[in-house]
C-alpha cells in the first residue's frame, strides 16, 4: 500500500524529496508524466537509485567521455566485450583496468544527479511513493556495488536553480525538435566549439543534446547562448520542410518528428498540405500520427468550404481507421458530396457505432437528419423507433406505426417486429388477431420462398460447380498436353520437329475441343501446318537449285583437278618436283572424286631421293640399278615400294616410299672409319708430335703411336699406375707429358723421349707452354717455368692449389688456383695488377683473358656473356673457340658464343674440318662422329662404335679419334 500519493501540480518535487529526506523514508517514489514514469529509491532518506524509462534518459557512455576518463576506441571495445558477455558497460571498463570501482562511482553519481535535475522541469504529472524497494534488476547490479548515496537536499539547491534557468532557455528555445542553423562568416568559438561544430543545419535541438558528451542543461545553456549571441538562429520553416523531406525515405521517424514540431508551431494557420505531407510520413513510422494528421486536414478542408477535397481524404482516413465514430461522424456531415450508396453504408456504420458508444440521441439526430434518405424504407422507421423507445420518446408510436405501413404484405418481419414493440408501448395501437396471422402467414410464405430460392441457388451453384469441375479438370489435362505439344516445338529444330509438334497441337484441339488450351492448340496447329508447307515448297525449290549448282560444281572442279595434274606433270619433266607435289598434295580426296577411277588410278606421285653424301646408287625391289641419287621416282598413292641406295664404304639402306611420301627423301648413308687399332688400356688424354700420337692413361704410361702404320712405336713409364692420367701440352710437334708425381717428359717429332724439369715435391695439377717452353704448376700453388731444355726461367707462389694455367696473348700467362682467384702474370713472372676473383669453377681461359665457366658465362673484367654450359673441354683453333654441350656444339668468336644442334650432346672438343669449308666435325656421345656444315646440317657420318675422349688431325688429312673404349681409328675427312 502506498502511504503518499498526489499531483506535482498541487505538491512539487522539492516538498517530496524534503518530506522523504527529513522523515528518512526507505522505499520507492514513482513519478508519472504521460508515458514516462522515473523510480526513485531512498534508502533512510537518501537516494541511492533512479531509473528511467524515458528514451532520453542520461547516458553513462557521454558523462565518462566528457569526463577523460575513458575515449571512444576504448569505449568501442568495452562495448565488444558487453555484447559477447552481456556484462554492463561498468563492469566490462573495470573489467578491461580502463577505470575503476571510484571513477565509476564518480560517473554513476554525475548521472543520477542529471536524471534528478531533470525531475525538475516538470510542471504536471503524479507521484506516489511505497514502503518497499524495488526488485533490482541486472542493470542495477553495479549501482548496488558501487553503494551510492546522494543527500536529497543538494539536489534540491541545484535542482531550483537549474529550473530558473529552464525558464528563461525555455522562453528562447521552444521546440527541442526544431534545427538550427550556423549564422554565416561566424567563426568557430574557442569555447565549447565541439557543441558549435555540431550545428550543421541538418541536425534537431534533440539530436544535439543526445549526440554532445555534456548534460542536456549544459548543453542547452550553450545553444541559448549562441542564439543569444547570434552566431546561430533557428531554421526556417521552408529549411525544416526541405530536411523533413530529406529524411522521409531513410529516417521516418526523425522526418516525422519534425514535421510535428512544423505543424505545432503553424498553429491555426496551417494548411491542409503540410498536414497531408506528414501523414505520408507518417504512414512509413506510425499510423496513428498519420490517422491524427488527415483528421486535422479534413477538418481544415471542411471548414474551408472544400467538401470534395474533404471526403477524398476522408476515405483514406476511413479504411485507415475503419469504425471510428469521428470519423463517421465526419463523413456524414459531408454526405451531399458522397455518392447515395456509399452514404448508406455510412450512416449504417455511424448508427451501429454510436449505439454501441450508447449516444442513442446522437443516433436519432442522425437518423431524422436521413429521413428524405430513407423515408420510404420500413426498416428505416423501425430503427428511429426502436431508438426513440430507448429514450423513452413518445413520438416512438408513430415512427413504429409507419414501420408497420410501410412494410405491409412486402416485409412482415418489420411489420411483426414493429408490431410487437408497438403493443409494449400502447396496447391500444396495436394490430387485431386476423392482422397479425396475415402478416405471419405471409412471414412464412416469405421464408419458404426464400428457403426455394436458397437451395436453388444452392443447386444452381453445385450444378455450375460440377460443371466447372469437369471444365477445370478438361483445362488442367489440355493445358498438360498442351505443354508438352510446346516443349515438342522448342526442342526439335528442322521440318521434322515442326510435324511432331503439329501432330501433338492436333491432338490438343481433337480430345480437348471445349477448352481455352484446346483452341490454342487448334491455332498453333494450323500455324505450324502452315509453316511446314512453306518449308517443304521452299525445301524442294532449293533442292533443285542445289543440284544444278552440284553438277555445275562438279565439272568446274574436274576440270581445275584435270589442270593441276597436267600442270604437275610439265613441273616434273622440268624436274621440279617440290612444286609438281605441292600441286597435287593440295587436291584433297574430296576433289579427287569428280576424276573417274581410272584417271584416280594412273596418277603418279614424283619423289626425289637424295643421300647424304650423294651420288649414291639407286636400286628397285629387284636389286635393278635405276640411277644415282639425286634422281626422281613415279609412285602411285597408296602402294609402297622399295628401293636400296648404295655407295662404296658405306652401309646399304633399304627405303619405302609411297606417294604420300614427301617430296624429297633424304638418305644418310653412315661410313665407318678406315682403320681401327685397339690398344692395351684405355686413354684419357691425346696429343700429336709429328706423325706420331702421343696417349695417356691411368696405367702410369705414355704411349707413342705411328699414325701411319697405326700402331705403337714406344711405351714410356712416367707415373704410377692408379694416379690421374698425365697432362699432354702439345708444342711445335713436340708434346709436353706430365705425371701426377713425378718428372716430366718430351716426347720429340721423331718419338724420342727425354725428361724435363725438376721431380714434383707435390702432385703436378696444370700445365702449358708458353715462349718454346714449359710451365708447370703443382698442388702447393708453385708455378715454374722452364725453357726448352729444362732450364728454370722463374718461379711464382700462390697461396691455393693451381687448378688451371693459360698464356696469354701479350707474352704473360693467366693462373687460376682453386679459390678461384685469377693471377696474371706477366713473361718474367712478376704479377700484373691484382687478383681477381672468378664468379664460378673456370673450365678454360682464353688467350685474350675471357675466362669460360662452367655455366657456359664468358667473364672477364666482371663483364659477363651468358653462353651454353660446356659439357667438354674447350679447344682453340684459329680465330675461334669450340666446345662440347648437351644439345650439339658452341662456337667462341670473339665476344658472341653461339650454340648449333646436334642429333647427340658431344662427347670432347669438337675439330674444325679442313679447307674454308667453316664446318665441324663432333662426336656425340652415341658413338657417331658428325661433319656439320656452317648451316648446321650434316654432311658425313661416321660410325665409331664408341664415344670418342679426343679428336686430332694427322698431316696426311685424317681425323684421328681416341676412342673411351681403348681403340684408336683414322677417319677419312675428304667426302667421296
Amino acid at each position: 500500500m502506498s502511504s503518499l500519493r498526489g499531483h506535482l501540480e498541487h505538491f512539487g518535487l522539492q516538498e517530496l524529496l524534503q518530506t522523504l529526506s527529513h522523515g528518512a523514508r526507505t522505499g520507492t517514489l514513482q513519478i508519472e508524466r504521460d508515458k514516462e514514469k522515473v523510480s526513485i529509491v531512498f534508502e533512510t532518506g537518501h537516494i541511492t537509485l533512479v531509473r528511467s524509462g524515458s528514451a532520453s534518459r542520461i547516458r553513462l557512455r557521454s558523462i565518462l567521455l566528457r569526463g577523460g576518463v575513458v575515449s571512444e576506441e576504448q569505449l568501442l571495445n568495452a562495448r565488444q566485450d558487453q555484447q559477447r558477455t552481456g556484462m554492463l558497460l561498468g563492469r566490462a571498463l573495470i573489467e578491461r583496468g580502463i577505470i575503476d570501482n571510484f571513477q565509476l562511482s564518480q560517473a554513476l553519481r554525475l548521472k543520477l544527479e542529471e536524471e534528478l535535475f531533470d525531475l525538475f522541469l516538470w510542471e504536471s504529472g503524479t507521484f506516489e511513493f511505497f514502503p518497499e524497494l524495488i526488485q533490482s534488476a541486472a542493470e542495477d547490479e553495479i549501482q548496488q556495488v558501487t553503494r551510492i548515496q546522494v543527500d536529497p537536499m543538494t539536489i534540491i539547491i541545484e535542482g531550483l536553480r537549474q529550473a530558473d534557468e529552464w525558464k528563461l532557455i525555455r522562453d528562447r528555445i521552444k521546440d527541442l525538435r526544431w534545427i538550427l542553423n550556423p549564422m554565416e562568416g561566424t567563426p568557430p568559438p574557442a569555447e565549447s566549439h565541439s557543441v558549435f561544430m555540431m550545428i550543421d543545419g541538418h541536425r534537431s535541438i534533440d539530436e544535439l543534446l543526445s549526440q554532445a558528451t555534456s548534460t542536456r542543461f549544459d548543453t542547452c545553456s550553450i545553444l541559448y547562448r549562441f542564439i543569444e549571441e547570434g552566431k546561430v538562429r533557428e531554421a526556417s520553416a521552408g529549411e525544416m520542410m526541405e530536411e523533413a523531406r530529406s529524411r522521409k525515405k531513410d529516417r521516418p521517424a526523425s522526418s516525422l518528428s519534425l514535421y510535428e514540431a512544423l505543424i505545432d508551431r503553424a498553429g491555426s494557420s496551417m494548411g491542409h498540405t503540410l498536414l497531408e505531407e506528414a501523414a505520408e510520413c507518417a504512414a512509413l513510422h506510425d499510423h496513428e500520427a498519420e490517422a491524427r494528421f488527415l483528421r486535422r486536414a479534413v477538418e481544415i478542408l471542411r471548414l474551408n468550404g472544400d467538401g470534395p477535397g474533404a471526403w477524398i481524404r476522408l476515405q483514406r482516413l476511413l479504411i485507415l481507421a475503419p469504425g471510428t465514430t469521428e470519423d463517421l461522424q465526419n463523413a456524414w456531415n459531408l454526405r451531399q458530396h458522397i455518392p447515395t450508396r456509399r452514404v448508406h453504408t455510412i450512416l449504417d456504420d455511424l448508427v451501429r457505432s454510436l449505439r454501441k458508444s450508447g449516444e442513442f440521441r446522437q443516433v436519432i439526430l442522425s437518423l431524422k437528419e436521413a429521413e428524405s434518405l430513407r423515408g420510404t424504407d420500413a426498416s428505416y422507421w423501425l430503427q428511429l423507433g426502436e431508438t426513440l423507445q430507448r429514450v423513452k420518446d413518445p413520438s416512438a408510436e408513430k415512427c413504429l406505426a409507419k414501420a408497420i405501413e410501410l412494410a405491409d404484405k412486402n416485409s412482415p418481419e418489420i411489420a411483426l417486429r414493429a408490431e410487437r414493440i408497438l403493443r409494449e408501448l400502447n396496447s391500444d395501437l396495436a394490430l387485431n388477431d386476423d392482422e397479425i396471422a396475415q402478416l405471419r402467414q405471409r412471414r412464412g410464405t416469405i421464408d419458404t420462398n426464400r428457403k426455394i430460392r436458397h437451395w436453388s441457388m444452392i443447386g444452381s451453384a453445385a450444378l455450375f460447380f460440377i460443371i466447372c469441375l469437369i471444365q477445370v479438370s478438361s483445362e488442367w489435362r489440355a493445358r498438360g498436353l498442351l505443354s508438352a505439344a510446346r516443349s515438342i516445338e522448342a526442342s526439335n529444330i528442322g521440318t521434322s520437329g515442326m510435324m511432331s509438334a503439329a501432330l501433338a497441337f492436333d491432338r490438343v484441339a481433337k480430345e480437348h475441343p471445349w477448352t481455352f488450351a484446346g483452341s490454342s492448340g487448334s491455332k498453333a496447329s494450323t500455324r505450324l501446318h502452315g509453316t511446314i508447307n512453306n518449308l517443304l515448297a521452299t525445301e524442294k525449290t532449293a533442292r533443285s537449285t542445289d543440284l544444278q549448282m552440284q553438277r555445275e560444281t562438279r565439272q568446274k572442279n574436274r576440270d581445275l583437278v584435270r589442270e593441276s595434274i597436267h600442270k604437275s606433270i610439265e613441273l616434273r619433266k622440268q624436274g621440279d618436283v617440290i612444286a609438281a607435289r605441292k600441286l597435287l598434295d593440295q587436291l584433297d580426296p574430296s576433289s579427287m572424286q569428280v576424276l573417274s577411277e581410272i584417271e584416280i588410278k594412273s596418277i603418279r606421285f614424283p619423289v626425289q631421293i637424295e643421300s647424304r653424301p650423294n651420288g649414291a646408287r639407286v636400286l628397285d625391289s629387284h636389286h635393278k640399278v635405276i640411277g644415282n641419287t639425286p634422281m626422281i621416282v613415279d609412285l602411285a598413292e597408296e602402294s609402297d615400294s622399295i628401293f636400296f641406295v648404295e655407295r662404296p664404304g658405306c652401309r646399304t639402306k633399304t627405303i619405302r616410299l609411297s606417294g604420300e611420301s614427301p617430296p624429297v627423301v633424304q638418305v644418310s648413308l653412315v661410313r665407318g672409319p678406315l682403320r681401327t687399332y685397339t690398344l692395351p688400356s684405355p686413354v684419357q688424354n691425346a696429343a700429336l708430335a709429328g706423325d706420331s700420337l702421343v696417349l695417356a692413361g691411368r696405367d702410369g704410361l705414355v704411349r707413342v703411336v705411328d699414325v701411319n702404320q697405326l700402331h705403337t712405336t714406344g711405351e714410356h713409364l712416367v707415373g704410377i699406375e692408379g694416379h690421374p692420367a698425365a697432362l699432354l701440352v702439345e708444342q711445335k710437334g713436340e708434346v709436353l707429358a706430365v705425371p701426377y708425381s713425378g718428372r716430366a717428359v718430351v716426347v720429340e717429332q721423331n718419338g724420342k723421349i727425354r725428361a724435363l724439369g725438376p721431380t714434383a715435391t707435390a702432385p703436378w695439377t696444370a700445365a702449358c707452354s708458353l715462349k718454346g717452353g714449359w710451365v708447370l704448376a703443382d698442388a702447393d700453388g708453385l708455378v715454374i717455368h722452364l725453357d726448352a731444355r729444362g732450364k728454370t726461367v722463374w718461379k711464382y707462389h700462390c697461396e691455393a692449389p693451381i687448378s688451371l694455367l693459360s698464356p696469354s696473348t701479350s707474352g704473360g700467362l693467366f693462373v687460376i688456383d682453386r679459390t678461384r682467384l685469377q693471377h696474371h702474370i706477366d713473361g718474367r713472372g712478376k704479377p700484373i695488377g691484382s687478383k681477381v676473383r672468378l664468379p664460378g669453377e673456370v673450365i678454360q681461359v682464353l688467350s685474350d683473358g675471357r675466362a669460360l665457366l662452367q655455366d657456359g658465362t664468358l667473364w672477364i673484367d666482371h663483364t659477363m656473356t651468358t653462353g651454353p654450359a660446356p659439357s667438354t673441354e674447350s679447344r682453340h683453333q684459329g680465330l675461334k673457340n669450340l666446345y662440347g654441350t648437351e644439345e650439339g656444339w658452341a662456337t667462341v668468336t670473339g665476344s658472341i658464343t653461339e650454340e648449333h644442334m646436334s642429333p647427340s650432346g658431344a662427347s670432347c672438343a669438337p675439330l674444325s674440318a679442313a679447307g674454308n669449308s667453316d664446318s665441324t666435325w663432333v662426336a656425340g656421345v652415341d658413338g657417331i662422329l658428325r661433319l656439320h656444315d656452317s648451316s648446321g646440317e650434316i654432311t658425313s657420318e661416321v660410325e665409331l662404335g664408341s664415344t670418342a675422349v679426343d679428336l686430332q688431325r694427322s698431316r696426311q688429312g685424317r681425323i684421328l679419334v681416341t676412342l673411351a673404349d681403348g681403340r684408336l681409328c683414322d677417319v677419312e675427312e675428304l667426302e667421296r
